[in-house]
């Protein structure tokens, strides 16, 4: 999803639907892809990268390049808003101002998760449950 106002773009990436199927395999395909800047979750690699070049047309038809631009999302959509992020961001393709997810599991390795700690500092923000193995 991408909504807008006046000032803010927001892109927002949902959760697994138990019924998708797809939703289930992106989930339980945990090889990681090798990227130039490291190891990503291929699933979620995946899923961010069926969804890309939409995702940046709509944040730019609806002015991301003059608004303030948040990346955020649930579970599956946490990591995806995370990989997002990433990608655009080296990529230059637009730089999203912050990030905060809900119940993201790990997606990248240390090298790609330094590199967004160094970049976003206080402005990527992930909220886990530290009972909840899955975001481990």
């Amino acid at each position: 999803l991408v909504a807008s106002d006046a000032k803010t773009v927001v892109i927002a990436f949902r959760g697994t639907e138990p019924t998708v199927p797809a939703d289930i395999v992106t989930d339980i395909n945990i090889f990681s892809r090798r990227t130039r800047e490291g190891r990503v979750h291929a699933g979620f690699h995946q899923s961010v990268s069926d969804l890309y070049e939409l995702a940046i047309a709509e944040a730019v038809r609806q002015g991301a390049q003059d608004k303030v631009v948040w990346v955020t999302g649930h579970s599956l959509g946490g990591a995806m808003a995370m990989v997002f992020s990433h990608r655009v961001t080296i990529e230059n393709k637009m730089h999203p101002d912050g990030i905060v997810t809900f119940g993201q599991p790990l997606a990248v390795d240390r090298k790609i998760c330094q590199y967004m700690i160094d970049e976003f500092k206080q402005n990527y923000v992930r909220f886990v449950n530290q009972w909840d193995p899955i975001t481990r």
